[in-house]
């Protein structure tokens, strides 16, 4: 079995591909493609994993800026009047928060440090 698949079998469906590919990536400096990733997804039956609303960078370097300042996802939702999942979304894409699988806290109890 490829060693990038096998590293990353437990991610496939729970994230996007995208994603899988970053994080592969990112944690263990080996490359895949989204074409790669979905090909491993299907050939095993995994479904697609949840859909993602698109972030802008702008957006997650002032959400990140301002998670920074204030501590709280849902204080950073409500200043910038966006939704909590989005902000948290951007926050995990930047680093900044873990994912779920790694010890994140329920929605609108976010206890992670200022960063």
């Amino acid at each position: 079995m490829d060693r990038r698949l096998e590293l990353c079998l437990p991610w496939l469906g729970k994230m996007t591909d995208s994603e899988v590919c970053e994080r592969l990536s990112m944690q263990h400096g080996l490359c895949a493609t989204e074409y790669t990733v979905g090909k491993w997804r299907k050939e095993r039956g995994i479904p697609a994993g949840p859909r993602r609303p698109h972030i802008t960078d702008e957006e997650r370097r002032i959400w990140t800026a301002a998670f920074r300042r204030l501590g709280s996802v849902w204080q950073v939702a409500n200043r910038y009047h966006a939704e909590d999942a989005r902000v948290r979304l951007a926050l995990r894409q930047a680093g900044v928060l873990p994912w779920d699988d790694e010890g994140s806290t329920p929605a609108g109890h976010d206890t992670a440090g200022t960063g």
